[in-house]
């Protein structure tokens, strides 16, 4: 029996983007469960301070990666209405976490404090001779963050797994009805190359 070789070409139509998308969200999430995974069975006292703050920043920014509003489409209203109830609070707990700690600070004055020094004996202001700030920070995750956020991850994969599986579906048909020199005319796909990144004609409106 001849053995059949196969390339691949991109899909550099409309009707695919949605894919595309929930696909990056589930990458974003293996590297969630994975800087979980390492978090966890290291522990923050066997890990140098450093290592714990930035595998703690990154698991949080791939997780709230996958709820930007931007180039990706966004993920489903609903996908959170069969959550469990602790999932949903820890959603909104880590999209916090990143906001207002990890990509910026809510406000100047919020983690940078100036202080005056006092000692018990001045009478005065005039005595006071030093000024500093005080900082404080959230530097990584809590000991228990890591499984809680390794859970929420997973959960989250599995409706996005559904939701794939249901546009390949969606997709086939589209692609079936095209011919194979149009398909082949955004070039093969392999790495580092893209193909020309032309656009096939929609046929479906993106969801």
């Amino acid at each position: 029996m001849t053995a059949h070789q196969y390339a691949n070409y991109p899909l550099s139509m409309p009707e695919a983007a949605y894919l595309a998308s929930l696909s990056g969200v589930q990458s974003d999430l293996r590297s969630v469960i994975q800087y979980c995974d390492y978090l966890q069975q290291h522990g923050p006292m066997a890990l140098d301070f450093f290592v714990w703050e930035a595998m703690s920043v990154a698991a949080v920014i791939a997780y709230a990666r996958c709820f930007n509003q931007g180039v990706r489409h966004p993920l489903p209203k609903d996908l959170f209405i069969l959550a469990p109830e602790h999932l949903k609070i820890a959603h909104d707990y880590f999209i916090a976490l990143r906001s207002k700690h990890i990509a910026h600070s809510v406000n100047d004055f919020e983690e940078n404090t100036p202080v005056a020094q006092i000692g018990e004996h001045f009478r005065s202001g005039a005595e006071i001779e030093h000024i500093h700030v005080s900082q404080s920070r959230i530097v990584g995750l809590r000991t228990d963050d890591p499984a809680l956020l390794k859970e929420l991850a997973t959960w989250i994969f599995a409706r996005v797994d559904v939701l794939v599986s249901e546009e390949k579906v969606k997709l086939l048909p589209i692609v079936r009805s095209l011919s194979i020199e149009e398909i082949k005319s955004q070039g093969s796909w392999g790495p580092g190359n893209g193909g020309n990144r032309g656009t096939i004609k929609a046929r479906r409106s993106t969801p």
